[in-house]
C-alpha cells in the first residue's frame, strides 16, 4: 500500500455541522474553478445494492414512513407517486370492485391501506416497499436532485483511494469490503448550493470525493478527498494526490481551516493506527 500522497487529518466529530463545513473549505479551497468534481457513491442504482442490505434499506424507510417521518421533499410529483404506490394495491386487489373503489377514493393514505389490507401478502408487501425505495432515490424519475442519472460519468468502478479499502486492527491492515462506485459530476454552481451541503451532510461519515481535469481516466485524478470512521468514533479526513500542493498547503491555509490539533500529516502504518485508537 503506498501511503506517499496521502495525508490524514482526525478529531472530527461524526454529526458536528461546523466540522461538515470544515470538509466543505477544505474541498473549496482545493479546487479551481477549471476543476470538475465527482461524488461517489456505492450502489447508486438499486441493482448494485445486496439482497440484504437492500431488504433492510427496504424495511427502515417504509416503517419511517408508516410513521409519516420519512423525508419526501425530493418527490417533484406528488401525484405519479401515489399513482405508483396505489397501483401496487390494484395489482393484487383489482378483482373486487369495492377494493379497488377504496384504493383510488380520496386523498391517498397508506395507513389507511394497510389498515384496510391484513392479509397483504410478502410478495405484494415487497413490491410496496421497493416502489417506495424506488421513489424515493436519486435515479427516481419523480426525483429531482443534483445526484440525478444524467450526471453520471463512471459507473461500477471498484475504489480507487485505498484508505478506502483497509481498517487497522490489532496493529495489521485487513481488507473492508470494496464497494463498485458510480461517479457523478457536480457542476459548478451546485457547488456552492444547499443541495450540495445536505449531499455531504447525509454522506459526511462516507464520503468520496474527486477532484479532477479528465473525465476519460478516473485514475487521473488531481486530488480524492475521502473521510472514515475510527474506532473510538471520531471522523479522519484524508486527501491524496498533488503532495507538492498539499505540502505547501498543509501549514498555511489547510492549518487556518483545521486547526492546529488537527494538523493534516503524512500517513503511515502507525499513524492510521494511532488514529484508530488514538485515546481507546
Amino acid at each position: 500500500m503506498n501511503y506517499t500522497e496521502c495525508y490524514i487529518s482526525s478529531g472530527y466529530n461524526c454529526g458536528n455541522y461546523d466540522d461538515i463545513m470544515t470538509l466543505m473549505k477544505i474541498i473549496y479551497l482545493l479546487r479551481s474553478e477549471t476543476h470538475k468534481v465527482l461524488l461517489g457513491q456505492h450502489s447508486y442504482y438499486l441493482s448494485e445494492i445486496p439482497k440484504k442490505i437492500l431488504e433492510s434499506h427496504m424495511n427502515m424507510c417504509f416503517s419511517a414512513y408508516l410513521d409519516n417521518v420519512l423525508y419526501l421533499g425530493n418527490i417533484t410529483d406528488m401525484n405519479e407517486f401515489e399513482k405508483i404506490m396505489r397501483n401496487v394495491f390494484l395489482k393484487k386487489y383489482e378483482n373486487n370492485k369495492k377494493d379497488v373503489n377504496f384504493i383510488n377514493d380520496g386523498k391517498f393514505s397508506i395507513n389507511k391501506l394497510m389498515e384496510r389490507f391484513t392479509d397483504i401478502d410478502r410478495d405484494t408487501l415487497y413490491s410496496l416497499k421497493y416502489a417506495l425505495l424506488e421513489a424515493i432515490h436519486p435515479t427516481s424519475k419523480i426525483v429531482q436532485t443534483i445526484l440525478s442519472e444524467d450526471r453520471v460519468r463512471f459507473q461500477k468502478v471498484k475504489n480507487i483511494f485505498p484508505i478506502c479499502n483497509f481498517k487497522v486492527a490489532s496493529n495489521k491492515c485487513v481488507y473492508k469490503e470494496i464497494y463498485n462506485y458510480t461517479w457523478i459530476e457536480i457542476c459548478g454552481n451546485d457547488l456552492n448550493g444547499k443541495d450540495f451541503e445536505e449531499i455531504v451532510c447525509l454522506n459526511y461519515t462516507d464520503f468520496n470525493l474527486i477532484i479532477t481535469e479528465n473525465l476519460k481516466d478516473l485514475s487521473d485524478f488531481i486530488y480524492y478527498i475521502s473521510t472514515f470512521e475510527t474506532e473510538v468514533y471520531e471522523l479522519a479526513i484524508a486527501i491524496y494526490g498533488n503532495p507538492d500542493k498539499l505540502h505547501e498547503l498543509i501549514d498555511t491555509k489547510l492549518i487556518e481551516i483545521c486547526g492546529e490539533n488537527r494538523r493534516f500529516i503524512k500517513m503511515n502504518d502507525d499513524i492510521l493506527n494511532d488514529i484508530y485508537y488514538k485515546n481507546y
